[in-house]
């Protein structure tokens, strides 16, 4: 494993805890985050709740794709790494 795949997979804890401090309490009324990786790349989007029972809609969304190392990792440290990056970029939102 690559020094910075252990970097991401050492911050993990750090990671859920942002995501605890990203989403409030009161889910319904907040700005929802999802994140999701691919093979290639990962995306995130930070969303805004409408009325109940309607689709969210994207308010600032944040995509980059993987380098040549970062292909060969595992999903679960793929999935790590955008979270960690994504949160990271939407931090001035939140």
């Amino acid at each position: 494993m690559s020094n910075s795949a252990l970097a991401v997979w050492r911050s993990r804890d750090k990671t859920v805890c942002w995501i605890s401090k990203a989403v409030p309490s009161n889910f319904a009324s907040g700005l929802p985050i999802f994140v999701d990786a691919s093979d290639y790349g990962w995306c995130v989007a930070l969303c805004q709740r409408g009325k109940r029972g309607r689709t969210p809609k994207i308010i600032a969304l944040g995509v980059r794709s993987f380098n040549e190392t970062q292909i060969k990792w595992s999903a679960s440290e793929r999935e790590m790494f955008g979270a960690s990056k994504g949160l990271r970029k939407m931090e001035r939102y939140v």
